[in-house]
């Protein structure tokens, strides 16, 4: 048969209560086989997996040129949130301070230019390699169009890092602003 062993602190004054609940219904806590900080809503360790969790959404504010035949960085230079302040407006990059797995969502809109037409893609990239993408095409005479990229990727929390960019197969691109190219991200699995 196991033991209870109620240890106190030696340095601590304080009294550890241990109450039932108001109410005629019998209730056992069952605890792990294994050594370890039970997790309270007070708990450091508490809100840094539950309610810490890294978000962000970054935009680009105005018009960007865009060269093309090439993959382009997008300068999201403005954000909408950033819990942990990891993204970076003037380079457009976002560098997670917390390892874990992250779904990214990303979309290029392509400002109107009605003798513009081909193809373009939206693509993620981590560490400077191409990761997730998404294949559009732009017709004569069309309006806004868009291609959007999402994709979930494994940050290491130190020296990963995300960037959304376009490649363009036509001339004179221009990548639309107020906030209709974006990305957004959040933390789904800690490491």
């Amino acid at each position: 048969m196991s033991k209870i062993k109620l240890e106190s602190n030696p340095s601590g004054t304080g009294t550890f209560t241990i109450q039932s609940p108001a109410s005629s219904t019998d209730r056992t806590l069952t605890l792990p086989d294994e050594a370890g900080t039970v997790l309270t809503s007070a708990s450091d360790i508490q809100s840094q997996a539950m309610g810490s969790i890294p978000v962000f959404r970054a935009y680009r504010s105005s018009d960007q040129s865009i060269s093309s035949v090439t993959t382009t960085t997008i300068i999201l230079n403005a954000t909408e949130y950033d819990s942990n302040s990891d993204f970076n407006t003037a380079t457009g990059v976002y560098t997670p301070s917390v390892a874990g797995y992250y779904q990214f969502n990303g979309m290029v809109t392509l400002s109107p230019d009605g003798s513009a037409t081909g193809g373009f893609i939206g693509v993620l990239y981590k560490n400077s390699t191409w990761t997730a993408s998404c294949d559009s095409y732009r017709s004569a005479g069309s309006t806004r169009f868009s291609s959007h990229v999402s994709d979930i990727i494994y940050m290491n929390g130190t020296t990963d890092n995300v960037t959304l960019r376009v490649y363009i197969s036509f001339a004179k691109p221009v990548v639309g602003g107020s906030a209709h190219t974006y990305l957004s991200g959040s933390l789904v699995r800690r490491a």
